[in-house]
């Protein structure tokens, strides 16, 4: 539940629809709320490599999040 509280709570996430949050960390991974559940994806070690960084992340992110509204 601390992946969900965050997310709803923060100024980090990004609200796509009403009560929908997404965010992504290089420290843990891609998270997302929609109502009051809530999933989250860890990051695999070498992520980084061919030049992804946090843009990536968060552009995977938002891509979930547009998959699960359509």
């Amino acid at each position: 539940m601390m992946v969900a509280s965050y997310l709803m709570h923060s100024m980090h996430g990004q609200s796509l629809l009403p009560r929908q949050w997404v965010d992504a960390s290089t420290d843990w991974g891609i998270g997302m709320v929609i109502g009051s559940q809530w999933v989250a994806w860890k990051l695999v070690h070498g992520w980084k490599l061919d030049g992804r960084d946090i843009g990536w992340a968060e552009s995977i992110a938002l891509e979930l999040a547009i998959s699960h509204a359509g």
